[in-house]
């Protein structure tokens, strides 16, 4: 096909139009993903990097807790805490018990 022609939405058959037309009348999925990644970014996230930071350092303020996490899962001081919940959850999965234990008491 020719790159610079171009089709008119008319001249498109209508097995490709329906589809479309149906998509366009139900709530747009990309509004309800970024919605969803909003949610989880900026409110579950964060509290449950703080709730993890509690386990490990129950006593310690939200500095010492950042800095023990970022020790025992060598995570990188520049990452968000999405990130960081990320790397922790891949690491806990990741490793095994006898692993995991041997690498917090480093």
């Amino acid at each position: 096909m020719n790159p610079s022609s171009s089709i008119c939405i008319e001249h498109l058959p209508n097995e490709i139009l329906v589809p479309i037309l149906k998509a366009c009348a139900s709530p747009s999925l990309s509004s309800v993903c970024g919605r969803w990644y909003h949610l989880l970014a900026n409110e579950v996230m964060p509290s449950l990097y703080k709730q993890i930071g509690k386990v490990h350092v129950p006593q310690g303020d939200v500095n010492e807790q950042a800095l023990a996490l970022d020790r025992i899962y060598n995570l990188e001081e520049e990452l968000s805490r999405t990130a960081k919940v990320n790397a922790i959850f891949r690491q806990i999965f990741y490793f095994s018990p006898l692993a995991f234990t041997f690498r917090i008491r480093i």
